[in-house]
């Protein structure tokens, strides 16, 4: 007998936390072979990883679990406005783990960095004062794609109006980032001098980006210390905490083995689970999260500009109390989840690639991507 069985159908390609577009969209009716397999063989629990948790959602294929949180709450301190973040009518995932968002920049612009459209201008500007480093690494078209599916979903509430497309604000954002990559020195598949492209966090420009490692909190303390033209903090934008809800789980409400099913989300949440260290996602206990960045002792190097323009090596310091108090704060008070409806992201992030690599305007991407949009919402 198979007492657990547990199917990856499309996670190779494309995840939400690795913002990923997917390599084949024919690889979705991989889900299918978990059925037919499950016909057949017949076991006591089916996990599957890497599904579409909105549409499952939206087509009532999932156990509402607000009756079920008094098995996990109670167990530790958990941070529930990160764990049930999709509590809206009905509780219908958990998530198990988050990634924080922050943005940096010089501080001298930081009040007026307050969406990615902003963060690239400003980008574009250091560059053109010669302020920007540069770095040598690969590229290829696979993770440019990648790149521009985090840029629209940190940028979704803005390019999406009350869940609708708003094409002004998705042409301007197109526009935005063709200037930004024609402007870097990339070439696909082929190493290159990868600079305004990046937007990271060892430049002297601004940016808005996602972490989901402790190493990431100490690399904001860290540029903090070393430069002290640079200022940072976390969300969007002041009156904005987001946050990127990770591993996120549900039950199928057909399904036969609910109990079971329960009982791996209860072990996710314990703190047992949350207090292993991940690249895949911070914590959402409290204490486990204040204990894995208090206790983390790993030292690694920074390289960034100075303010005078030379390239330096920083250690990575340890963030000292009062600063692991301020994120810890900031994860408690996260409200605004950073999400957006899967298959319209796909079609923003196609549409916006086809504008940086100048096989269309930005008036042309926008018009291309309202008109699958639309199609899709009559569908």
């Amino acid at each position: 007998p198979v007492h657990i069985a547990w199917f990856s159908p499309d996670c190779k390609h494309f995840s939400r936390a690795k913002g990923a577009a997917l390599c084949d969209k024919k690889i979705r009716g991989l889900a299918w072979v978990a059925v037919k397999w499950a016909g057949l063989v017949h076991p006591d629990i089916i996990m599957l990883d890497g599904m579409d948790i909105d549409s499952l959602e939206q087509k009532g294929m999932l156990e509402d679990l607000s009756k079920m949180r008094d098995q996990w709450e109670p167990e530790n301190k958990l941070m529930t406005n990160l764990s049930e973040w999709n509590d809206n009518g009905g509780l219908y995932s958990v998530a198990g783990r988050f990634s924080a968002v922050a943005r940096a920049g010089e501080k001298k612009s930081f009040n007026s960095l307050n969406s990615l459209g902003s963060a690239l201008e400003h980008t574009l500007k250091a560059d053109s004062e010669g302020k920007l480093s540069y770095a040598e690494m690969p590229m290829t078209e696979e993770q440019i794609t990648a790149r521009v599916k985090k840029d629209i979903l940190l940028t979704a509430d803005t390019l999406l109006s009350d869940g609708k497309p708003n094409k002004q604000a998705i042409e301007e954002y197109f526009s935005s980032a063709q200037k930004v990559y024609s402007n870097s020195k990339l070439i696909f598949g082929e190493e290159s001098m990868w600079d305004v492209a990046y937007l990271g966090l060892g430049m002297a420009s601004d940016t808005i980006g996602t972490f989901s490692n402790i190493c990431g909190i100490k690399t904001l303390c860290s540029v903090n210390e070393a430069r002290e033209d640079i200022a940072f903090d976390y969300g969007t934008s002041s009156s904005k905490l987001t946050f990127v809800p990770i591993c996120d789980l549900g039950i199928c409400s057909a399904g036969s083995n609910k109990d079971n099913a329960a009982e791996f989300i209860k072990t996710t949440l314990s703190a047992e689970v949350q207090s292993m260290s991940s690249d895949t996602g911070l914590p959402v206990d409290g204490k486990e999260l204040e204990r894995l960045i208090g206790n983390d002792d790993s030292i690694t190097s920074l390289g960034l500009m100075d303010a005078n323009g030379c390239y330096k090596d920083y250690m990575l310091n340890a963030p000292q109390k009062e600063e692991i108090s301020d994120f810890i704060s900031y994860a408690k008070s996260a409200d605004t989840p950073l999400t957006a409806d899967e298959q319209t992201v796909d079609i923003l992030t196609e549409a916006a690639v086809s504008c940086i690599n100048n096989s269309l305007t930005p008036a042309e991407a926008a018009d291309k991507a309202m008109s699958k949009l639309e199609l899709r919402t009559k569908e």
